[in-house]
């Protein structure tokens, strides 16, 4: 579960041009929704994800998650958060273009606190179960980019976090890809993990059961 009570984010605080993102924002979401989060430009929806994802910090309020205070941690402990609870999908894919979709995957279990023996495995179940299986040797550079996409899908989930971010997965990506990138999010969604996806598109909004509206740093609905 993901409490935000009153988070407030100033960026350059301290400096004549402070500007303040998110005006405390108070926010409550179930395990197991799929909620968007959307907003215009600016608004401030990239802001609360990266708060969420443990990127980004806050200037006041509390964050919890899965009963864990995540506001005021050491970075350390946020990155520990991260990786464990977490995985983040992003518009660009942020992968490693010279290495293979499994040499991609792995990257989480290195990071791990608790290093796993089986880590190739876990990274090739992670890619069979978004359909990649068959190119896990192949260079993400030789990859399409809804393929990236799914490969980026199996990195964020090969740790088993609780929770899945997803910031505009479907931006970059035809409207026949974003559906099966959708089919994926619905799937692991069903199977119990929480999923967040920030996004402009209402047609990607509308196929998430709960929608969360950001203007001008406050919620609105």
């Amino acid at each position: 579960m993901i409490i935000l009570n009153q988070i407030k984010k100033v960026y350059n605080p301290k400096g004549a041009n402070a500007f303040e993102a998110l005006h405390g924002i108070s926010l409550r979401i179930e395990d197991g929704e799929m909620a968007a989060v959307i907003g215009r430009s600016g608004a401030g929806k990239s802001t609360l994800l990266h708060i969420l994802a443990c990127i980004d910090t806050s200037e006041g309020g509390e964050y919890t998650i899965d009963g864990t205070a995540v506001s005021g941690l050491s970075e350390r402990k946020a990155a520990q958060i991260r990786n464990e609870k977490i995985g983040m999908v992003m518009q660009d894919f942020a992968l490693v273009e010279d290495f293979t979709a499994l040499e991609n995957v792995m990257l989480p279990l290195e990071f791990a606190k608790a290093k796993k023996p089986n880590r190739q495995q876990l990274a090739m179940n992670a890619l069979n179960s978004v359909g990649m299986g068959s190119n896990a040797k192949k260079p993400v550079s030789k990859l399409s980019g809804g393929q990236k996409q799914r490969v980026a899908i199996a990195r964020a989930i090969v740790n088993q976090p609780s929770v899945i971010l997803a910031d505009e997965p479907t931006g970059a990506l035809d409207s026949g890809t974003a559906a099966e990138i959708m089919d994926v999010f619905r799937e692991l969604n069903s199977q119990g993990k929480t999923v967040i996806i920030v996004t402009h598109d209402m047609s990607i909004a509308e196929q998430c059961s709960r929608i969360i509206e950001i203007a001008d740093g406050n919620l609105v609905t």
